[in-house]
């Protein structure tokens, strides 16, 4: 091998190697979500989606567990951002978990299918109180379509804790839910959603 074809094969055996690396990186990384206050969206939404129902459930979660209600007549537009309420009062002033957003299409059986969010987002929230979770989605780039699934993944809860979720009662509200790597299923109760706002840019 000439001293040329050998300096070229060794700059590609490091090349590839770089790439590897990169593509490791990427699949590992995780983003983290900031909680924002909705007037300071650095995209002002003009359209918004409320979940229907009435009434004012709250569910538990433990560690590992998955939960996503199908949100319908979605405007055909850029995800904005949305809005969870949870219940945190049963955590010490200060305690800091994570939860993992969710955001996927309807399948042929009309349940979770392929993922709209090619990262593991993440974000973090603080007990010790009730609040309503806003989340800017606008860097993500998301295009919305007629339905979605939405909801959170349980990551990093406090030892022993319970997340607690306010939902909302609605007949026609399509849920499911999912423990850790087992298979999606219809909630024990299945008139509920959670309690959410969608807005989209426009």
């Amino acid at each position: 091998m000439s001293q040329n074809n050998f300096l070229l094969f060794f700059a590609l055996i490091v090349l590839n190697g770089k790439l590897f690396s990169q593509t490791i990186k990427e699949k590992d990384s995780i983003i983290y979500l900031k909680e924002v206050v909705v007037s300071k969206l650095t995209k002002q939404p003009k359209i918004s989606v409320k979940s229907s129902g009435t009434g004012n459930e709250s569910v538990g979660f433990y560690e590992k567990e998955k939960f996503v209600s199908l949100i319908k007549n979605i405007p055909d537009s850029e995800i904005a951002s949305i809005s969870f309420d949870m219940d945190l009062r049963g955590f010490k002033k200060g305690t800091e978990f994570e939860l993992k957003l969710l955001i996927f299409e309807k399948d042929d059986d009309g349940k979770p299918g392929n993922s709209m969010i090619g990262q593991n987002i993440r974000f973090k929230v603080k007990g010790s109180k009730k609040q309503k979770i806003n989340l800017d989605l606008s860097d993500l780039l998301i295009q919305s379509k007629g339905e979605l699934f939405i909801g959170f993944e349980t990551v990093n809860l406090p030892k022993g804790g319970t997340l607690v979720i306010h939902m909302k009662e609605n007949e026609n509200a399509i849920s499911f839910a999912k423990k850790g790597n087992g298979e999606w299923f219809t909630p024990t109760r299945q008139n509920l959603e959670l309690k959410y706002v969608l807005n989209l840019n426009h």
